[in-house]
């Protein structure tokens, strides 16, 4: 009987030991440095245009834009970079820099570059909505 009651305690144990290991680490938006007039925020399908240094969790760098002199242009929300700058530029303003720490489920295989499990951080300054550019240039 005791040997029942101390088996049962055990395996009940082992799905909250199980659940509290599996818990996911959460993409973290940090702003840098926020603009007082913010007319446009980025939204899904708008072409961004910015620069950006991307990191590992010791420091190490792993790209930039920045010695390539050519900010890096994509669509938001389409796939075409990592689902943690899809989720963590939403919503940002031209001008406005943030950091983002992105957990691995958000963040691998980045440009084919970096395929791992580790966490990335992204600093990041956001020049210009394209789309909306051009809207006003017609």
């Amino acid at each position: 009987m005791r040997l029942n009651l101390v088996l049962a305690v055990t395996l009940m144990s082992i799905p909250m030991a199980l659940v509290q290991g599996a818990e996911k680490k959460k993409l973290q938006i940090g702003i840098k440095k926020r603009v007082d007039n913010c007319p446009i925020k980025s939204r899904k399908g708008d072409v961004l245009n910015m620069h950006y240094t991307g990191k590992l969790e010791d420091g190490t760098e792993f790209d930039s834009s920045i010695p390539r002199n050519q900010p890096f242009t994509f669509t938001l929300g389409t796939g075409q970079v990592i689902k943690g700058w899809d989720q963590g530029l939403l919503g940002m303003c031209e001008g406005e820099k943030r950091k983002l720490v992105i957990p691995s489920e958000l963040g691998e295989c980045y440009r084919n570059l970096i395929c791992s499990s580790d966490i990335k951080h992204f600093n990041i300054k956001y020049f210009s909505t394209l789309n909306e550019k051009l809207k006003l240039d017609l």
